[in-house]
């Protein structure tokens, strides 16, 4: 069985949505959690349910990767 760091949160009713960060529509967001502390990663970091027309994604590894390289 796979072990992974993150995962995104279950849905478990509109209290585990969101407003999406790019498209602002409410309660179609899943945050990623760190499956160690059961932590949020940050608000930004997740997906939108809208995949046909918002398509925000962004990822754990992709959020660790900008931290890296702030400031520029």
């Amino acid at each position: 069985m796979n072990h992974y760091k993150y995962k995104l949160e279950k849905h478990k009713g509109p209290a585990t949505k969101y407003t999406c960060p790019a498209c602002g529509q409410r309660r179609k967001f899943t945050r990623y959690i760190d499956t160690e502390t059961g932590a949020y990663v940050a608000d930004h970091v997740g997906r939108c349910d809208r995949q046909d027309s918002c398509t925000y994604h962004l990822r754990p590894s992709e959020y660790s990767r900008e931290r890296q390289q702030w400031p520029p």
